[in-house]
Order: structure tokens, then sequence, then C-alpha cells
């Protein structure tokens, strides 16, 4: 609850969300819906304001999504904490090895290619470093020069 607080008025960022232990969760649905937390401290009670949006990010049990389960079941979150988000989104990996690949050594080669030190005479003399045309696989790849 404290990082929704100290986001009062702007935006908060929560990952591994599904993670999250119950007393989190509880002060957190209290806090998108009322938009404070109370609190009782060292004998002294209050609620503080928590007026932000909240972005959460959650992994699917297992690894996966499974599009024949329940968008709950698959992040095991009760249906009360996810009826306070305005918007579900699920961003799904498709399993490919041969794109898998290719992405892997476009990032590797996007950072080392951007060392100031990175010579392709000596350190990539095979050119398997070199800026490939990810477009040809992926629509919204494109290089870093």
């Amino acid at each position: 609850g404290g990082a929704l607080v100290m986001a009062d008025r702007g935006v908060c960022l929560i990952d591994e969300f599904d993670k999250m232990n119950d007393q989190d969760r509880v002060s957190i649905h209290e806090a998108m819906e009322q938009q404070s937390i109370s609190i009782s401290k060292a004998g002294i009670v209050t609620s503080l304001q928590a007026r932000c949006s909240v972005i959460a990010a959650a992994n699917p049990v297992g690894g996966r999504y499974d599009s024949s389960r329940t968008f709950s079941d698959n992040v095991e979150l009760t249906d009360p904490i996810l009826s306070r988000f305005d918007i579900l989104c699920v961003v799904k990996d498709t399993i490919d090895s041969v794109l898998d690949e290719r992405l892997a050594k476009f990032v590797v080669g996007s950072h080392v290619r951007s060392h100031k030190d990175f010579d392709p005479e000596t350190d990539d003399p095979t050119g398997l470093l070199s800026v490939t045309n990810m477009s040809d696989t992926h629509d919204d790849i494109e290089p870093i020069s």
C-alpha cells in the first residue's frame, strides 16, 4: 500500500502482481476502490490519500497463458481485484525457436555494436552480429542505429 500512497496523483507500476501476499492485495484493493489507505500504527489511526492510476503486470500460472482458462484462473487473481482495473491485456509469447534465436541475436548484436570499442572488422568477421531485417518476421521490431 505504501507505493500507492507515494504515487498519490500519479501512476504506480506494480510488477509480479500475482505474487503479492494477501494483506497487500487487501490494501491495494481498498486503495483502488476508495483512493485511500487506512493505517493503524503505534496507536495512530489515519487514512492516507492514494489517488493514483495503477498499471500492474502478472505472470500466468506455470509460465504460459492457457487460452482455454479464464483470465483470473491464468493469473490466480480474484475477480474483485481484477474488477478494479479498467483494462486487462494479455501478452502472449508465441513459441517459435527460429524467431526467438533471430531476435536474441538481434538484441545481443545491437548491444555489442553500440559499445564504443566495437569494430566490425575484428569483433564480427563472420557478420553474425550485423543488423538483419527483423521486419521480415516481426512487424514491430526495427534496428536501432
